[in-house]
């Protein structure tokens, strides 16, 4: 007989119930708060109730790495060491703490009463070192690591404009102080179409890093015909580097919600989930509170309501279709497109999703006016945009800039690079734009215009507006390193190219960070790269490899040894060969990519 008692489980999962397996997630939520973890009485409870096969549930507890199937501390806390925070001491705080109480990473004491492990991102780059304990941010942390700030994070919020940012960067803006939806309300005065048209006429597009434009997306929903339409909010952001969305959440939540109001307004949609990352537990109740502020006030309620879902530390689930699938209470799997979310979406049914950035420009846009939200920016980018300033740099933070300002003005802002610890200047080796799915600028680019077009023309990704700042000093075979550690990690294994490539890129990078460098590697990891970019299911893998790529380019003398004990004209010649092919897409890859693309399409087609 079981001696855990499962009364309180009932009670707690009760309201999830008439949800079925969508209802999975929050229950499981429900259930690790109560019990600390998920033993397989709880989970077999949980598939009970919800009329989940009991596979299913376990599946989807072995894929999200914030679920437990096995006893953990009362306490966990997580350390982040990416890139960000290694810059800052984040190897050294796990060290620190491991140490002092006795346990290695990803271990727990012996009482029981305390985990600490290893995480990813943790959305607090501007903040680093950081790490979460429990649902509190630990920020602040002093170079002794004695002083501490814990709970909600600080907003560092600085630029030339504040559009956007009007309301960050003190505490959280009630509806009291944010005033009455007046976008929206201007918007319930025209047609729906209307709306659409005004949205298409301001140049928006998608902030998350797809720039697809957003006026086009709603106007696909809006002329979908279906019983049910959805507006999804994608706060899922897990790219290393971002915070953005994170700020607008919580010191703006009603910006977003208005948004979410007008959109759903503009296609006929009825129901509105705000999907944030698992490593987000602080915004929940922020979010809840305007929630009810907001439906006490008239906004919400019958025509157009809003639900809150938490995932539970998966990466892919920014991926717009994983995120779907999430909230259905499945594993964050990406799903083969066409068909698009526009027509099949969440529950099969249209749908618009654009993150929080996207969504926060809505109610500016209605308000102005197109024409008068042109005037920011550039004619092809229009508007501001945030960017997400980490490293090396003497102030870090979230900057709000018209679209045309140069990467050299926004680097002057921030102070220029910088050492954490030392107050001399320092010169710049590298910036990553766009997180670890990015690519490296240098100093040759400090001129470029940060705008959609130039950057493309620079071959830079404007991404979720990461702008990770490295100066001299930084051994870039460590960074790369570490971002194969963080695609091998979070690849979710669906399709065969990124499931296999991740894990051979970041044999190679391990071994080329370590000094091992053998004949082949340069060619092999851009064969396993332009694999992964031309064969993968969905963004992630095709981008796991685009800052590799990039600094191959830059600095391809770092992934070559170049004695291999030959002699010297062997050596010359074999050095000149290899890179020659570092200037194309090797020929194998097309046969490589011909092989996998197979692969992958048969395998998802077993599983659709």
């Amino acid at each position: 007989m079981s001696e855990i008692d499962l009364t309180p489980l009932k009670l707690a999962i009760e309201s999830y119930i008439p949800l079925g397996r969508s209802g999975l997630l929050p229950a499981l939520h429900a259930a690790q708060k109560i019990y600390g973890w998920l033993p397989q009485e709880v989970a077999s409870e949980v598939a009970k109730s919800l009329r989940v096969p009991l596979a299913d549930v376990h599946g989807v507890i072995e894929f999200y790495s914030l679920y437990y199937n096995e006893q953990v501390g009362e306490k966990i806390i997580r350390v982040c060491t990416d890139q960000a925070c290694t810059l800052k001491g984040g190897d050294r705080l796990l060290d620190h703490l491991c140490k002092y109480y006795d346990v290695e990473p990803g271990q727990t004491t012996e009482d029981l009463s305390l985990t600490i492990e290893r995480s990813p991102c943790l959305g607090l780059c501007e903040l680093a070192p950081a790490a979460l304990v429990d649902d509190d941010a630990e920020t602040s942390i002093s170079p002794d690591f004695h002083s501490y700030d814990l709970g909600i994070p600080q907003s560092l919020v600085y630029g030339s404009i504040r559009e956007l940012t009007s309301n960050c960067g003190e505490s959280t803006t009630t509806l009291a102080k944010y005033g009455e939806y007046s976008a929206y309300q201007k918007a319930l005065k025209v047609k729906p179409e209307d709306v659409i048209a005004e949205i298409k006429a301001s140049g928006l597009v998608g902030r998350g890093g797809a720039a697809f434009p957003t006026g086009i997306k709603w106007e696909g929903a809006a002329k979908a015909q279906a019983d049910q339409k959805y507006v999804v909010c994608n706060a899922d952001e897990s790219e290393p580097g971002t915070f953005k969305d994170r700020i607008l959440l919580l010191d703006d939540p009603h910006r977003t919600i208005e948004g979410m109001c007008i959109a759903a307004y503009a296609i006929g949609a009825s129901k509105g989930y705000i999907y944030i990352r698992g490593e987000y537990p602080y915004i929940v109740p922020v979010l809840e509170n305007a929630l009810i502020e907001a439906r006490e006030a008239g906004y919400l309620g019958e025509k157009f309501d809003i639900e809150i879902r938490v995932g539970a530390g998966a990466y892919i689930c920014g991926e717009e279709t994983a995120l779907f699938e999430s909230i259905e209470g499945k594993r964050g799997f990406p799903r083969v497109k066409p068909p698009f979310p526009t027509t099949n979406g969440l529950f099969d049914k249209p749908t618009v999703i654009n993150n929080v950035e996207t969504l926060c420009n809505v109610p500016l846009i209605i308000s102005k006016g197109s024409a008068e939200y042109r005037k920011i920016g550039t004619e092809k980018s229009p508007g501001s945009k945030l960017f997400c300033v980490s490293g090396d740099v003497v102030k870090p933070g979230l900057y709000e800039i018209p679209f045309g300002v140069t990467l050299r003005a926004l680097l002057k802002m921030a102070g220029g690079p910088s050492t954490s610890l030392r107050t001399d200047k320092k010169s710049l080796k590298a910036v990553l734009f766009g997180g670890a799915a990015g690519a490296f600028a240098t100093s040759a680019h400090l001129d470029v215009k940060l705008t959609f077009e130039d950057l493309r023309a620079a071959g830079l990704p404007l991404g979720s507006g990461v702008v990770m700042v490295f100066d001299e000093t930084r051994n870039i075979l460590d960074v790369l390193k570490r971002l194969g550690k963080f695609f091998a990690h979070e690849s979710c294994g669906k399709c065969y190219p990124c499931q296999m490539g991740t894990q051979r890129q970041m044999e190679i990078l391990d071994r080329v960070a370590a000094g091992n460098v053998v004949e082949g590697d340069f060619v092999c990891l851009q064969d396993v790269g332009w694999t992964m970019t031309d064969a993968s299911l969905c963004g992630l893998g095709q981008t796991a490899a685009s800052a590799v790529l990039s600094a191959m380019k830059l600095w391809p003398e770092l992934f070559k040894d170049e004695g291999w004990g030959m002699k010297d004209e062997e050596k010359s010649e074999k050095v000149s060969k290899v890179s020659m092919v570092s200037k194309v897409k090797p020929k194998t890859v097309k046969k490589v990519v011909k092989a996998t693309t197979k692969k992958s399409k048969k395998t998802t087609t077993k599983k659709k």
